[in-house]
């Protein structure tokens, strides 16, 4: 019966898109488009795409998770979709013809290509960031979703390019799909890489290694993540035939990504307060071993995982965070139809080696347990607000309310440093 339900749904995700693009003319067919897909990395990837494009003085557009644009000033995301539903999507491609934008760039969600949201687009370059195990309460099985990433690699024009990330332990699946010509890049391997890498407190550099030539980069995000996603930005800038010095100027122009690594302060605060969208075992655990070579201090992080989706990654990520924070807090992430209690429970069952009250805490309240994360923390801390980043909102079984973590942080920072 599920089977029966999906087949259904995809049905009705495809004659819905493809109503979209009579009603809108099939405007893709005239567009250079960008697309995004992969587990982690995504909007940040578009964010320096974009960025190196406009240093080159391209007309840009751009849908991602957090917002989108049509070379003016960036909107909210408004459907909490990371791709839009056909109608809107061939809507925001309209437009862009209308304005006569050079590239679009497009993050695309494995539901968005599962569902066939993006029926009638055809791409100039495809791009997975890497693949870790995700979605899985839609996907059913990590071939299913791993099938549905590899999608994107179907979507690319005869004329244009594919690129993956060479030292994804999935890069063989990948590249077996891929039918146009490749460009990878990698820390390890690949055409496009990073060497003499040096992480910083509040960014990273490397020198830029290219089949035209190398140069020095100076990132304003840290982490070695971020180093990932300007190398996947610079593959398809450099695949395109973009200046190697209008690459670093892009990359280096990028100060920052809405709710991603996104540093909260206010006057006279001793410790880093950092909110960012990282929601997978994998994901997190990559964040705080970067944040733990940043501070000789503790690591408090305040994190939940939301209702209605993959349980399997429930203890995962308590037992990610147990073993690599000093203290967890447990709260609310959008609970949905499930009690905030069991999902909290189930979270902390992945844990063994924090103790309740001492350095564990559940706290259902995602206010109060922000609270309690700043009052813990000490000179030369890092407390880290995981699993919301930018999101606007938060689901309950009988309402959505407005929630910003980013928001919440600094009123509450305000109020303990009596500002």
């Amino acid at each position: 019966m599920e089977d029966i339900i999906f087949v259904l749904k995809k049905l009705f995700w495809k004659t819905k898109g493809y109503l979209a693009n009579l009603l809108y003319g099939f405007p893709a067919k005239d567009l250079k488009i960008i697309g995004i897909t992969g587990t982690n990395g995504k909007t940040t990837t578009c964010f320096f795409i974009d960025s190196i494009f406009q240093a080159a003085n391209f007309k840009t557009a751009r849908m991602t998770t957090v917002d989108y644009h049509l070379n003016d000033t960036p909107k909210v995301n408004p459907v909490h979709l990371t791709t839009f539903g056909p109608m809107q999507l061939q809507k925001f491609l309209s437009q862009a013809k209308e304005k006569k934008i050079d590239w679009i760039i497009l993050e695309l969600s494995s539901h968005g290509l599962a569902q066939d949201r993006t029926y009638g687009i055809e791409l100039y370059v495809g791009l997975i960031t890497y693949a870790l195990r995700e979605h899985i309460d839609f996907h059913k099985t990590v071939e299913s979703y791993l099938g549905s990433k590899a999608k994107i690699l179907s979507m690319i024009k005869e004329n244009g390019f594919a690129v993956l990330n060479r030292d994804d332990k999935n890069y063989d699946y990948f590249k077996s799909y891929v039918r146009n010509s490749l460009s990878s890049f990698g820390i390890l391997r690949g055409d496009v890489r990073a060497e003499r890498i040096e992480y910083k407190k509040h960014g990273a550099s490397f020198l830029l290694i290219t089949p035209q030539g190398n140069i020095r980069i100076n990132l304003a995000l840290p982490g070695r993540f971020n180093v990932y996603n300007a190398l996947a930005a610079a593959a398809i800038a450099l695949g395109l035939g973009l200046d190697i010095e209008k690459i670093r100027e892009g990359l280096e122009k990028m100060k920052f990504v809405p709710g991603r690594m996104e540093e909260i302060k206010v006057v006279g605060q001793p410790f880093r307060l950092i909110v960012d969208y990282v929601h997978t075992p994998d994901a997190l655990a990559l964040v705080l071993e970067e944040l733990r070579q940043e501070t000789e201090g503790k690591i408090i992080v305040v994190f939940g995982m939301p209702g209605e989706r993959d349980p399997i990654n429930r203890p995962l990520m308590g037992q990610t965070a147990d073993n690599r924070a000093d203290i967890v807090i447990i709260t609310d992430e959008n609970p949905r139809s499930e009690t905030s209690e069991s999902i909290i429970d189930q979270i902390a069952s992945g844990m063994q080696r924090k103790n309740e009250n001492r350095d564990l805490f559940k706290i259902v309240d995602r206010r109060q347990a922000i609270k309690k994360a700043i009052s813990l923390a000490e000179p030369g801390d890092i407390v880290l607000i995981a699993g919301k980043g930018p999101e606007n909102y938060m689901e309950f079984k009988d309402k959505t309310i407005s929630w910003d973590d980013r928001l919440v942080s600094r009123q509450l920072l305000k109020k303990y440093f009596n500002l």
